[in-house]
């Protein structure tokens, strides 16, 4: 009797940054079926346009795979100064993804604001329950990795088309957004890039069947 493998699903939160794009990889590799979407924030429209950009770039490489974009999964606008101001617009875009997942998941890393809140984020996640039609799991698989490892996961070419900027330019020459090198994550990303001991690899991904 021939026995089917039944594949595990996940669904991730994509900003086209490195950290929510090495996540896709990350369970692409470990032979996941993997479903992505994207939070449309207001608050800064050349960021949003920037990420989104990224985002149509990346997924040429993704086609190959058992990956689905299902765009952009909700819009707002974030008011006030909370410690986590999009947390609560992503899990309320989280409770309206309906289909049944193993894994639902962010892309929180070493030293994000977040690191010190995930147990009480899957705690607020757990009280969604009555409003959800399934119960998938949220989980934070990079939450131990810092950036340069979490930059290992990628090729060379999917890192070069990820964003970081929090203030990105619009270059009216070449007609594209280009990072501000000023804010933090510039500076952070520009200190990924002088490092000199970070590889490349080719990942062995399982294609579509």
């Amino acid at each position: 009797m021939e026995i089917f493998e039944i594949m595990k699903t996940a669904f991730v939160l994509w900003s086209g940054g490195l950290d929510s794009t090495a996540l896709i990889y990350y369970y692409l590799k470990k032979g996941y079926k993997v479903d992505a979407g994207y939070v449309k924030l207001n608050n800064n429209e050349n960021k949003t346009k920037q990420e989104l950009d990224a985002i149509k770039s990346i997924l040429t490489d993704l086609s190959p795979y058992n990956f689905h974009y299902k765009g952009i999964i909700l819009e707002s606008t974030i008011y006030g100064s909370a410690i986590l101001p999009q947390f609560p617009i992503w899990m309320t875009a989280l409770v309206y993804i309906t289909e049944m997942y193993d894994e639902i998941s962010l892309g929180y890393v070493m030293n994000d604001d977040a690191i010190s809140f995930l147990e009480e984020i899957k705690q607020v996640w757990k009280s969604y329950e009555i409003f959800k039609y399934n119960k998938s799991e949220l989980v934070f698989p990079l939450s131990k990795m810092n950036k340069e490892h979490i930059k290992s996961l990628l090729s060379e070419n999917i890192f070069n088309k990820t964003v970081s900027c929090e203030m990105p330019i619009f270059d009216k020459k070449n007609k594209k957004y280009i990072p501000c090198n000023n804010c933090g994550a510039c500076k952070r990303r520009n200190s990924y890039l002088i490092e000199e001991n970070i590889k490349y690899p080719k990942l062995k991904l399982k294609r579509k069947k």
